[in-house]
C-alpha cells in the first residue's frame, strides 16, 4: 500500500465485509433464531439511503482522517469510516431484529480480527447508532458502525 493511500483502506474494508459478514450475520441469525436478508448491494461512497433500488444494502463512507506521531519519528494514520447498511421490513419488529442483528454481525466481524484481514495494524468499532426511517417511511431503517482503523505508515 502505498504511504496513507485512503482509497485502497475504504475498498479494502468493503471488499472484506462484503466477503466476511454473511458468515457472522448466520452466526447472529442462529443465536437469536431470526433469518434476516443478505445484502444485495455493496457501494463505495454514500447515496440516499431510504431511496435506495435494493435493499438490504451497505455503504461504505470515509468520514476523517488523522495522522498521528509516535516514537521515534513514527507515524500511524487512523482512518475513520462509517458502513451503513440499510433494510427494509414489513413489520417493526422485523425491522428491528434485523437492524440489530446486522449491527452484532458487523461487531463480530471486526472483534473477531482487528486487523480487518490484514488492512490494517488495528481496528476498533468507535459508535454504533439506529435511524428508524424518515415519516411515512417506517418501513426502512438505517444501522450506522463508526470504525477506526490505524495503520504504521513509517516506523
Amino acid at each position: 500500500m502505498s504511504y496513507g493511500n485512503i482509497y485502497a483502506h475504504m475498498a479494502g474494508l468493503k471488499s472484506y465485509v462484503e466477503a466476511n459478514l454473511p458468515a457472522r450475520l448466520s452466526q447472529v441469525e442462529a443465536e437469536i433464531g431470526a433469518t434476516v436478508a443478505d445484502i444485495a448491494d455493496h457501494v463505495l461512497g454514500y447515496r440516499d439511503t431510504l431511496t435506495a433500488s435494493h435493499y438490504p444494502c451497505a455503504f461504505y463512507v470515509a468520514s476523517s482522517g488523522t495522522p498521528e506521531e509516535s516514537a521515534q519519528h513514527g507515524e500511524w494514520f487512523a482512518l475513520d469510516a462509517d458502513i451503513l447498511i440499510a433494510y427494509r421490513a414489513s413489520t417493526p419488529e422485523a425491522l428491528e431484529t434485523a437492524l440489530l442483528a446486522y449491527s452484532d454481525a458487523l461487531r463480530n466481524l471486526v472483534g473477531e480480527d482487528e486487523s480487518l484481514g490484514g488492512l490494517c495494524d488495528v481496528a476498533q468499532i468507535t459508535y454504533i447508532d439506529w435511524y428508524h426511517g424518515a415519516a411515512m417511511e417506517k418501513d426502512k431503517g438505517v444501522v450506522v458502525v463508526s470504525i477506526t482503523m490505524r495503520t504504521e505508515l513509517r516506523t
